[in-house]
């Protein structure tokens, strides 16, 4: 049963992977890619995409497009700049998962500072 479990895990793991969004091709940047050349990336298509940019002409589908890649440019800038939510997507995890490990990272440092015999000013002098 516990095999099929971790079976089960791994298909889930394998269909978000390929559901989530490719922020590098998005971007138009390589996994190799600095949080500089993220940055720069991130301004120059964030100009091309904004929603204030898109031509008054433009049909309800551009406009949708074009909000819905700016939306994703602020995800992807927001993953690729910090170097553990960067590792994660590089790992295969999606954003939400990603959102997860982080804040299980912050419970877990934080529970790791506060549970020290007795906490703050336990100390006696």
């Amino acid at each position: 049963m516990r095999k099929r479990n971790r079976e089960l895990k791994s298909v889930n793991f394998e269909i978000r992977k390929l559901a989530r969004c490719d922020y590098y091709n998005l971007l138009g940047v390589t996994s190799l890619a600095s949080p500089i050349e993220v940055k720069q990336a991130y301004k120059k298509k964030a100009m091309e995409y904004h929603p204030d940019r898109i031509p008054i002409d433009a049909t309800d589908e551009e406009k949708s497009k074009a909000e819905t890649n700016f939306k994703l440019l602020g995800e992807a800038l927001e993953i690729l700049e910090d170097e553990m939510s960067k590792r994660l997507y590089d790992e295969g995890y999606d954003k939400e998962a990603i959102q997860e490990r982080m804040e299980a990272a912050k419970r877990s440092a934080f529970n790791r500072q506060h549970s020290h015999h007795g906490g703050c000013g336990s100390h006696r002098y």
